[in-house]
């Protein structure tokens, strides 16, 4: 059972989001949709493994949002904490049917690269450099991991922690998992 935790600003395109987690070949995940205060905000997709959560402001954000993503994401960390595989997933991401079926369990961390458009995007091999890794990635769950608050690279920041502190184990799946600004162009 993986669990995804997926951060909002209620973007339009979180519907095809979701949808894509419906459509993944196996049906074996729940989500966790987590939203900052946002006033209008309605269930996108009803579905019984997705959860809608209104998250109070924890911290500040800059005129950017920066920060907001990191916050949300440890809040969902927090309540997936019994989740065995966490993954994320934007709300603006569509992820490709077969994410799931292509987890290797034997690695701590997947990372799958991203598609903008018909071009695949880096990372190459298993080369893991800020700037380079999109924020499709899921890992076994441990508790001491956070997200580093008011950054632009939180998912890069995150990911060396659990390479470099934790010395997690990692695969850049040659899977092509999901396309990234909801384009899904074939």
């Amino acid at each position: 059972m993986i669990t995804f935790i997926i951060p909002t600003i209620n973007r339009p395109s979180l519907k095809n989001s979701l949808e894509s987690l419906i459509n993944q070949t196996k049906s074996n995940w729940k989500a966790i949709v987590l939203f900052d205060n946002v006033p209008d905000f309605k269930e996108v997709v009803r579905d019984k493994r997705i959860t809608y959560i209104n998250v109070e402001k924890k911290g500040s954000l800059d005129e950017n949002n920066h920060g907001m993503a990191g916050l949300l994401r440890n809040v969902g960390l927090d309540l997936a904490k019994d989740a065995r595989i966490i993954g994320f997933l934007d709300d603006d991401d569509i992820l490709e049917p077969k994410y799931i079926e292509n987890i290797n369990p034997n690695y701590d961390i997947n990372v799958f690269r991203m598609r903008w458009y018909n071009n695949i995007i880096l990372p190459q091999g298993n080369d893991i450099r800020c700037g380079n890794v999109g924020i499709s990635f899921c890992f076994k769950n441990n508790q001491s991991a956070r997200f580093k608050n008011n950054s632009s690279f939180e998912d890069y920041e995150f990911l060396k922690a659990l390479i470099d502190e934790l010395k997690y184990s990692y695969l850049v799946n040659d899977y092509i998992g999901y396309t990234v600004r909801g384009k899904h162009v074939r």
